[in-house]
């Protein structure tokens, strides 16, 4: 190979390469600042119980704890008590979401470094190396298995940064980095955070992290470019996508989208995620917000509410409430939707007596959660009482269960309606009983008015 270093290059004719790059060569790694979210990151792990109960997130820098002042931290975060296996932050290809993340070349050294903190959990990074169709070759430690250091919480450039270099092996065409989370060690929750990660080329005589920096390399190959930003004034191409963007055949779409479009622009199937536009101007999407004008009587009426994390709740408290706020008309067919996980809230152990040989015995009470859907409505001014209209079981289980109810309900005949989701509790001390009881709350109200 010959290296060509000079701060600027005059060729009068053409350049012809199998690959150029064009920048700062020094962060290879996509999406480094977590601008663009979290495209080229993914959470995996074995499948056992800290897997399941893990997450990824981006820390903004608005909740000011545990994340920079200009840039995010990336959070993987476990919500639960769980110590079997372990959950883990992997590099991935922002464009086909495959294993193969960055391309290297055998022989050569590349190093990861990132600034980490976290709270209550130990850690270990790797390289795992791959061959052309994205076949585990082998895998190097870049930091073993050890507790995660707290950190200052409030100025992530003070973190260690972790740092370790490896040489890629033969028949590796790629690699990725896999920061692993172990279970968590107290309380009741536990986190590692990503701070300013990098990946760069290396030598082997290396002693310290290249100084990091977000990249900004635009890297031209035979399959394509990849860069922060292209400017032209025209741009003619069969498929064109950019960040979750994609434009095939008329079809304006997002790249989730997993529905079915006939060649006539019509949905055979709208699918479960992403959203799409045909040119024949048929839309799928979730949610839609207009700022100015909408055809009366077109739309959905209602509401939704969701909350993920997990919290404790007490007897009859109101987990969410949605008012329609105005009154409902008579073609309006509202569907109302319930979902949560639950458990019981505790139990306790009293001594009530003795048996007949003075062995003392015991009552142990739980105290077991619920769900409640009730509605109530508006007449003559004034609020009606709340009626119920479903129940869940008690859960009794120290495990969250999923519980979901669906209802069809008309409100002709009032002037307002409001409906709401309870938390029950078969019985309950809150001086005793004390653990989250629930955690994903979905609760939906709607209307379709054709």
């Amino acid at each position: 190979a010959v290296y060509l270093d000079a701060p600027y290059v005059f060729a009068p004719g053409t350049v012809s390469a199998g690959l150029l790059s064009v920048g700062n060569p020094g962060n290879l790694l996509h999406n480094a600042d977590f601008s663009q979210g979290l495209s080229g990151y993914h959470k995996t792990g074995d499948g056992g119980g800290v897997t399941s109960q893990s997450e990824i997130r981006l820390r903004q820098p608005s909740e000011i704890t545990y994340t920079g002042a200009t840039y995010p931290t990336l959070e993987l975060r476990q919500l639960g008590t769980a110590t079997d296996g372990y959950a883990a932050l992997i590099t991935r290809n922002p464009r086909d979401v495959s294993w193969r993340a960055q391309e290297v070349e055998p022989g050569r050294w590349y190093e990861f470094s990132a600034q980490i903190a976290g709270l209550r959990c130990e850690y270990a990074i790797m390289i795992g190396w791959r061959d052309a169709d994205g076949v585990w070759v082998a895998g190097s430690t870049i930091r073993a298995k050890a507790p995660v250091q707290a950190g200052d919480n409030s100025n992530p450039d003070a973190w260690v940064r972790e740092w370790g270099k490896a040489q890629a092996p033969a028949g590796a065409v790629f690699a990725h980095v896999q920061i692993q989370k172990f279970g968590t060690t107290s309380g009741t929750s536990s986190y590692v955070f990503v701070y300013k990660p990098q990946w760069a080329e290396t030598h082997e005589n290396a002693t310290e992290p290249t100084p990091w920096g977000p990249g900004r390399t635009t890297l031209i190959t035979g399959s394509g470019i990849a860069t922060g930003e292209i400017s032209a004034e025209h741009i003619d191409t069969i498929s064109f996508s950019v960040a979750g963007l994609a434009l095939f055949g008329g079809t304006l779409k997002s790249d989730n989208f997993n529905g079915a479009i006939d060649g006539n622009g019509n949905f055979i199937s709208i699918g479960t995620t992403g959203w799409a536009i045909t040119v024949q101007g048929n839309i799928v999407m979730n949610n839609l917000v207009a700022r100015g004008w909408i055809q009366d009587g077109a739309v959905s009426d209602g509401g939704s509410y969701w909350r993920y994390n997990t919290t404790t709740n007490d007897a009859n408290e109101t987990l969410a409430t949605i008012t329609l706020g105005k009154e409902p008309t008579a073609d309006a067919l509202f569907q109302i939707s319930v979902s949560g996980e639950i458990k019981r809230r505790g139990y306790t152990t009293t001594q009530t007596g003795t048996d007949k040989d003075g062995n003392p015995v015991y009552s142990t009470t739980y105290s077991n959660t619920a769900l409640r859907l009730q509605e109530r409505r508006k007449v003559g001014g004034s609020w009606q009482g709340w009626t119920t209209l479903w129940t869940s079981p008690w859960d009794t289980d120290n495990l969250f269960t999923q519980y979901e109810h669906l209802d069809t309900r008309l409100y002709y005949d009032c002037e307002d309606m409001q409906l709401r989701v309870l938390c029950l509790l078969s019985s309950y001390d809150y001086a005793t009983f004390s653990q989250p009881n629930t955690r994903r709350i979905g609760f939906s109200v709607r209307a379709v008015r054709k």
